[in-house]
């Protein structure tokens, strides 16, 4: 057993050369170095013997650990999770690996995943799985990439002040990205947008990077200098896109660039399109190259994902919901000719702007959709908004009483949205109808 300060972090855990690095004992690999976090609910120190039955050959625990070490070599330190960060600061620094971060409200893994179809032709680049981007998950990314990859494209997610910046410090980016910003995690910040746009785009601040590419409609919340904008909106951002009925255009500084068959119906997807394509060319990627690599674009589970079921169409996006990306999921909805139906879980997290949120989401769907079926204690004000408006609605506390209700209700031909925040789980939903 090794005592270890914080700062600075023993050299021997990066000389231990384990084969991966974890912090849940299920995901330990034969070799491996688990860290003991303590968290809301579970304790780390609690899953040392399943670490070391899966394998693991060392942890870092807490200095004050006084337990068995079940055959692990342990390194002890004052704070488990500035270990794992500063760990990974150093590997990477060692690497001299260059990040292409991206952060946002709505549209960050999306956006990730075409940036990653765009490059991974031209570059030797790595990219963060799923949406692992918290405090946590960052180092662990870093520390479990390929050594023999130039390029890591790391997605940076924050839920209170100050997260985008130790992020930041820790895998500083040559080139950052910030998609759309929106009321998500709004309990955490009293100002509300424009609160949360300043926290978002510190991922810009840092000295080494040298590339800013950013939603067009930052602009309206921050003045700021140095970075390249993308629309789908505003024909005076420097990459915009041009939606027609069958195709879209792209234009790169006012110039008509690249036209092809439109890929995606949401226009939220097709902002993510541009965001990437902005990236790509900022790397240098010609447009024909990215014309050969849209074809590899794809939508990932619970994004969008499109499930047909006894001839109805379901659009499974409930991965997770807040204003901008229920409105976008909705006008995308409204696009098709059939009845459309929203089953519309509730938004977590919106703390003092819930109501009004879950009021404007009502409105919205008003324009574009025959029916709701409401999910959760918040979204009775979308269901008593669709009443007074005499349009059909149901509410729900009750999943499987909703999912009988939907057995019974919906028809052939009928298109299903389903959105939600990620704790409402209405995938489920489409898995049991």
């Amino acid at each position: 057993m090794i005592e270890i300060d914080t700062i600075p972090l023993c050299e021997k855990a990066l000389k231990l050369q384990a084969t991966n690095c974890q912090q849940d004992s299920r995901s330990v690999e034969e070799g491996g170095l688990f860290f003991a976090l303590k968290g809301d609910k579970k304790d780390g120190h609690e899953f040392l013997e399943k670490a070391a039955e899966k394998g693991a050959i060392a942890a870092v625990v807490d200095k004050a650990y006084k337990g068995e070490d079940f055959g692990l070599f342990l390194f002890k330190s004052k704070n488990v999770l500035l270990s794992l960060q500063l760990l990974a600061k150093q590997k990477l620094q060692k690497r001299k690996q260059t990040v292409l971060a991206i952060t946002g409200s709505v549209g960050k893994t999306t956006t990730k995943e075409f940036i990653y179809s765009l490059l991974k032709d031209h570059f030797s680049i790595y990219k963060s799985p799923g949406n692992l981007n918290s405090q946590v998950t960052v180092p662990l990314n870093i520390l479990n990439s390929p050594k023999n990859v130039d390029f890591l494209l790391l997605e940076m997610g924050m839920s209170e002040k100050g997260e985008i910046e130790k992020l930041v410090n820790i895998a500083p980016p040559m080139l950052s990205i910030v998609t759309k910003v929106a009321l998500a995690h709004a309990a955490n910040f009293k100002e509300g947008l424009k609160d949360i746009a300043k926290e978002k785009l510190t991922i810009l601040s840092h000295e080494k990077t040298k590339k800013k590419v950013i939603n067009h409609e930052l602009l309206k919340l921050q003045k700021l200098q140095g970075v390249v904008t993308f629309s789908v909106k505003d024909k005076s951002a420097y990459y915009y896109l041009q939606i027609g009925n069958e195709t879209v255009t792209i234009y790169e500084n006012s110039v008509e660039k690249l036209k092809i068959k439109r890929p995606f119906y949401g226009m939220h997807f097709l902002e993510d399109m541009i965001a990437a394509i902005a990236v790509a060319r900022e790397m240098d990627v010609s447009f024909d190259k990215i014309k050969a690599s849209i074809k590899d674009l794809y939508l990932l589970p619970l994004r969008g994902e499109k499930i047909k079921k006894k001839d109805i169409l379901f659009i499974n996006d409930c991965y997770n919901a807040n204003l901008t990306s229920t409105e976008a999921a909705l006008i995308a909805l409204g696009e098709y000719q059939n009845k459309k139906i929203a089953v519309l879980g509730e938004m977590k997290e919106l703390g003092k702007f819930s109501h009004i949120c879950h009021e404007k989401v009502a409105n919205i769907a008003l324009k574009y959709v025959d029916e709701v079926v409401c999910f959760g204690r918040d979204t009775f004000v979308i269901f008593e908004i669709f009443q007074k408006q005499k349009k059909f609605a149901k509410f729900f506390v009750d999943k499987n009483e909703m999912i009988s209700f939907l057995k019974k209700h919906l028809k052939k031909d009928d298109v299903v949205l389903i959105k939600g925040s990620r704790s409402c789980e209405l995938e489920t939903v489409v898995n049991l109808l």
